[in-house]
């Protein structure tokens, strides 16, 4: 959703901020990308969670050297997001005036931050229920469903000023 949002706003070349081995999230990404005809690029982030905001921040720079400079980003996390826009801003790179950047997670933090940040959000309470209700279930020893014990529930992007 995120990545077709930011082609219908124009952006044509799409940088994934993130790790390689981020399976779902960067499976998302290809796919969208090979829907629109778009090339892909890698941004590679170290991902130790603690770590996660100045290592973005560092790729930033990596980003700027880049040519042609992607002119839109999908952050794997709203950390990185945040982390990767001071890193933009410490360049003098415009968001999303040269480069729109989306995060994912919703956190708090997408609500203050400037420019306020676009991000995929998740259910995650109702994420917090469905765990709760699987694991009832496996503890009470009831037997794996058919389709398996893991469900997707869906996301949505919520547009604010970094896209």
């Amino acid at each position: 959703e995120a990545i077709h949002y930011l082609a219908r706003q124009g952006r044509r070349r799409i940088a994934y901020l993130g790790q390689a081995h981020s399976i779902t999230r960067l499976a998302g990404y290809y796919r969208a990308l090979a829907e629109l005809g778009i090339s892909p690029l890698l941004i590679e982030v170290d991902d130790r969670d603690d770590e996660q905001f100045s290592a973005a921040r560092d790729a930033a720079r990596r980003f700027a050297e880049l040519s042609p400079r992607p002119d839109a980003v999908q952050a794997y996390s709203d950390v990185m997001a945040l982390g990767f826009i001071a890193g933009l801003h410490d360049l003098g790179i415009s968001v999303p005036g040269e480069v729109a950047v989306i995060g994912f997670d919703d956190r708090r933090m997408a609500e203050v931050s400037w420019p306020l940040l676009t991000t995929v959000a998740q259910p995650s309470r109702e994420v917090g229920v469905l765990a709760g209700k699987i694991l009832l279930k496996k503890i009470a020893q009831e037997m794996r469903p058919p389709e398996g014990w893991t469900q997707t529930l869906p996301t949505r992007l919520v547009v604010r000023e970094s896209a």
